[in-house]
């Protein structure tokens, strides 16, 4: 029962990444890259630095550095999680 479950989802998944493989030689797949168009360097509302690019009309700003104290008074840590907030 265990190795059919597995065949399966297995088949499942092959299945899967075939049509994807077919849509992308067919010239069906859409690149993310063409979304928002292209890209441009953008000043940071905080610093005034160019520190990311991004589409036209998209801004944002840094809130915290690596090192500097939080509200608790410890450094902000170096390996942040990636935290984003996109209104």
């Amino acid at each position: 029962m265990r190795n059919a479950s597995a065949i399966a989802g297995v088949a499942a998944v092959g299945a899967s990444f075939h049509n994807l493989v077919a849509r992308c030689q067919a010239g069906e797949y859409r690149s993310a890259r063409h979304g928002y168009g292209p890209l441009h360097p953008v000043r940071d509302e905080s610093t005034g630095l160019p520190l990311l690019e991004l589409p036209e009309g998209f801004r944002y700003l840094s809130f915290g550095w690596a090192g500097d104290p939080m509200s608790d008074g410890r450094p902000t840590p170096t390996m942040h999680d990636g935290m984003s907030v996109i209104a």
